[in-house]
């Protein structure tokens, strides 16, 4: 666990040191907030693990709460991403998604009496509909530039990244219970926590590959 650990903090601080360097002067655009967001994603992970290794408390509240972050910033980097390749305006469909998060978090939250809860209904609809956002990204992607090759375009490096994250957190959750009763072992490590740690890293690869890339653009441009 203590490795797997260490691999994808190590990742994620790689990935924030990155976003910091290579989005400069990018201002509060979808891609400099990243820089914001990766620093409280970053921060959660530390806060997490100071809590419940070095406090034994319970460390679930920290992440319900980044759970809004996470679904506000990444949503509206995507809107922002898509936007441009779609004439029919998306913001309505944004703000419907956002509103539809609010309930099911809020409702998850009261409907259970126990004192801690992990939202994992919320999560597996926010996994789903951004599954269903990378995907479409892709697919204007094809009729819009066709001509021009994906791996040019910094956005599709940061979208595969994103896509991958979600599936695999859409299957994780789906599975969720499986996991936590029956935990299943490969070799030292529990099978969830390899799934989580292997595409957090990969992840974080390919969003950092999308910030280098953009620099040199906007460098050579």
């Amino acid at each position: 666990m203590l490795t797997l650990t260490i691999a994808y903090l190590t990742a994620e601080i790689a990935c924030t040191g990155i976003a910091w360097i290579a989005l400069r002067g990018q201002g509060w655009g979808p891609w400099g907030v990243q820089r914001i967001y990766l620093s409280v994603m970053l921060a959660t992970e530390l806060s997490g693990l100071l809590f419940r290794y070095v406090f034994g408390l319970n460390n679930l509240p920290v992440y319900n709460a980044y759970i809004v972050v996470e679904a506000v910033t990444i949503s509206w980097v995507l809107y922002r991403f898509i936007q441009p390749l779609t004439r029919v305006r998306i913001d309505r469909w944004w703000w419907g998604w956002l509103g539809l998060f609010g309930v099911c978090y809020v409702t998850e939250w009261a409907l259970d009496t126990q004192p801690y809860l992990y939202f994992n209904h919320t999560i597996l609809l926010m996994n789903l509909v951004f599954v269903a956002a990378t995907c479409f990204y892709f697919a204007r992607l094809v009729v819009v530039q066709s001509e021009k090759r994906f791996r040019d375009i910094p956005e599709s490096w940061w979208m595969a990244g994103t896509a991958l994250f979600y599936v695999t957190g859409m299957g994780t959750n789906l599975f969720f219970d499986l996991f936590t009763v029956q935990p299943y072992a490969l070799g030292p490590f529990f099978l969830h926590d390899l799934i989580a740690a292997t595409f957090t890293v990969v992840t974080c690869v390919l969003w950092s590959i999308a910030f280098l890339r953009l620099n040199t653009q906007r460098s050579s441009g």
